[in-house]
């Protein structure tokens, strides 16, 4: 860049130009976020407001469900178990699979004598040990509710603290009449129960160190001890304190954190939720950015048995993860023999209920659904659009019948909110645009420069890293080897011979590595040559696999080659496709440590061939599955990776067959490992 003759000048043009436009993009920014961060907060609690709404509606469902279930269930006379269960099935779609308990809660239905479904068979493995009281299952809790009073407490201490009785002075009148004073130190679970709690605020259910039993969607006893406690504090107020301290539970991160290490204490397992809330540009105004990249559950688990559960109610749901799975188990007391009857929830039945409260889930600003335990959206727009459903706008947790399922609302157009802010800084941005595009554009361009080359540059030292480890090591073994059978050390034949296998092996390894370098140098300096002929594809590919099947079988892979073809044809180099699917076998081989599968597909669509190979390996990220192919490239390139590579074996691979008119893909392995599909035109007779 020329200098400035006089430094007057420079003095003058960063006073006069850069100064006040870099004043002027500050102003446009700050103002650009303030204004997205208004809409944004205006549009979240719309759309909260519409999800808590949804939540209340799904727990109606629930409390309707059982209400349903408790109604139509007749108990069985005569102990005539199927006809009883068969008409529960045709009163009401929620009954999946009937079961009938004795007063010892042995499993009197399904009857083990007779014709048992795979899924009564399940049923019975799964569920007979927690029946019994052998194994305990989570229970879940709204963990603001049991630690309500100690929450209150906290926030008390800090509104003295920052000196703001006065303004909070009604709140406070509030909290002393619903809540007695208790040291938050202490941070002993509320027994309090909240019979009137709101479905909206999820139906928690309360607990006490000193009585460990859980309301799951139960119709608790009433009690003497209980009873004088409802008569103390009204059902209204415990709503609101609920709500409450919830709210200040969500929004005070200390006071989260004290309350989830407590809770850990006590034996209570803390969960991360299936979603992770969008960054809002308000809480990036706020610097609260490090809240956000995990969000834990609001309820907590303790495991319970069976008869714990059960304990002073009369009927409930309870929520039981099976393979990952959740199974909602209804049940009911027997009054008359002391048994219990119940049934799993029919899972279509439930969703179909579930799904017929949820309102229009599209609309011009956004997408309402819910998400069931795996993060999976029960029901999503017809649109063709992907979406990820784990980042939602806004969302929040259903019930402790429902863990890990959320409602959650999604922007229509993520750029819904900026659009509408993009007109007030519009303006200002346009000002300082034609100043600064010259600067930003040549500023871009040699950053980008530099930036290429110094990855090449270190892409190259560890490649030259990684060449040197690939040759000394095969070199290292042959070297061995040879002088084990030199001195005569190893009289075994069978042993000699595997050394001598070894020694070969190496030895191709070491010239297929030599032969990349080369082919490389080739493709760069545009001199490779092709010796073009027709091939019988399906022989050249069994052939390599069964040469090397031994090798690979020895160090414990399993090998398969699947074809129901027995000739195809293709004018293409042969040494060429060797090198092609030795560089993809020696891939698969490398990059499968535990589970040792190696499969070879070969099959044809229209005038093209496809050639699959399939390994169980540690696959390739999303993210860098479009790099792979490029040169020096490799998904660790650490030296110190345990894995080494020159990082141009599948570069080569892709050259060698694009050369011969096809491509090669890479697709990710369903169960885990990867795809190398390549694809070959068919040689057509004239």
């Amino acid at each position: 860049m020329r200098r400035f003759k006089s430094p007057h000048l420079g003095i003058f043009f960063i006073i006069a130009v850069i100064i006040p436009s870099i004043i002027l993009s500050l102003i446009a920014v700050r103002a650009i976020n303030h204004e997205e961060a208004y809409i944004e907060k205006r549009l979240e609690g719309t759309l909260m407001a519409e999800v808590i709404q949804v939540v209340s509606l799904v727990n109606m469902v629930l409390k309707d469900m059982q209400e349903e279930l408790t109604n139509t269930l007749q108990i069985p006379t005569d102990n005539n178990f199927a006809q009883t269960f068969a008409k529960w099935k045709e009163k009401s779609n929620l009954v999946d699979i009937p079961f009938m308990l004795s007063s010892t809660n042995e499993i009197l239905w399904p009857d083990l004598n007779s014709n048992l479904s795979k899924e009564e068979i399940s049923f019975i493995n799964f569920n007979k040990d927690f029946f019994s009281d052998k194994k305990e299952i989570p229970v879940y809790q709204n963990i603001a509710v049991v630690y309500k009073d100690a929450i209150i407490n906290e926030i008390k201490k800090m509104r003295e603290t920052q000196k703001l009785v006065k303004r909070e002075k009604s709140e406070e009148r509030f909290l002393e009449k619903a809540s007695p004073s208790v040291p938050f130190k202490s941070f002993e679970p509320s027994g309090l129960p909240s019979e009137g709690e709101d479905v909206a605020q999820n139906q928690v259910f309360l607990f006490s160190d000193k009585d460990s039993h859980s309301n799951i969607g139960g119709e608790k006893k009433s009690t003497g001890e209980v009873g004088q406690t409802i008569d103390k504090i009204d059902t209204y107020t415990q709503l609101q304190m609920s709500k409450y301290t919830e709210s200040q539970f969500a929004q005070h991160p200390s006071i989260r954190e004290r309350v989830y290490k407590e809770a850990r204490k006590k034996g209570k397992q803390v969960f991360v939720r299936n979603v992770i809330l969008q960054q809002k540009l308000s809480e990036k105004v706020n610097k609260q950015k490090e809240e956000f990249k995990e969000q834990k559950s609001l309820y907590v688990s303790e495991p319970l048995k069976f008869s714990e559960i059960i304990a002073n109610k009369d009927s409930g749901i309870i929520p039981r993860f099976i393979n990952d799975k959740l199974n909602l188990l209804f049940w009911k007391k027997d009054e008359k023999n002391g048994g219990i009857i119940g049934c799993v929830i029919n899972q279509r039945g439930f969703r179909e209920r579930i799904l017929s409260v949820l309102p229009e889930i599209y609309s011009s600003v956004r997408i309402l659904t819910i998400l069931d335990e795996n993060g999976i959206p029960l029901v999503t727009p017809d649109d063709g659009k992907t979406r990820d459903w784990r980042r939602p706008f806004v969302a929040r947790e259903i019930s402790e019948l429902l863990p890990r399922w959320e409602i959650a609302a999604y922007l229509t157009d993520p750029h819904i909110v900026s659009a509408k802010a993009q007109f007030i800084g519009w303006v200002m941005c346009t000002l300082i645009f034609i100043l600064f595009i010259s600067i930003i554009t040549g500023g871009v361009l040699i950053l980008r420069s530099l930036h290429s080359e110094i990855t090449l540059a270190q892409q190259k030292t560890t490649f030259v890293a990684n060449v040197s480890h690939e040759l000394k090591t095969p070199l290292t073994s042959i070297r061995m080897f040879a002088e084990m059978l030199k001195e005569k050390r190893q009289p075994d034949e069978e042993k000699q011979r595997k050394y001598f296998n070894i020694m070969v092996s190496e030895t191709e390894r070491l010239t297929r590595l030599i032969n990349n370098v080369l082919d490389f140098s080739r493709m760069e300096q545009g001199k490779k040559r092709y010796n073009m002929k027709k091939i019988n594809i399906v022989s050249l590919c069994r052939e390599i696999v069964e040469h090397h099947r031994e090798r690979l079988e020895q160090n414990g892979f399993t090998v398969n080659f699947t074809t129901n073809i027995e000739r195809l044809t293709i004018y293409a180099d042969e040494e060429a496709l060797k090198q092609v699917m030795l560089n993809l076998l020696s891939n698969a081989e490398k990059y499968s440590p535990d589970e040792k599968k190696i499969d070879v597909e070969i099959s044809k669509e229209e005038k093209f061939v496809f050639i699959e190979i399939k390994d169980r390996g540690i696959g390739i990220p999303e993210r860098e599955s479009k790099k792979i192919f490029k040169e020096f490239y490799r998904v660790d390139d650490a030296l110190t990776s345990k894995v080494r590579g020159t990082g141009l074996g599948l570069t080569i691979a892709r050259k060698i067959i694009q050369d011969n008119g096809g491509d090669i893909l890479y697709f990710p392995h369903y169960g885990g490992g990867s795809i190398f599909q390549i694809k070959l035109p068919i040689f057509e007779k004239e």
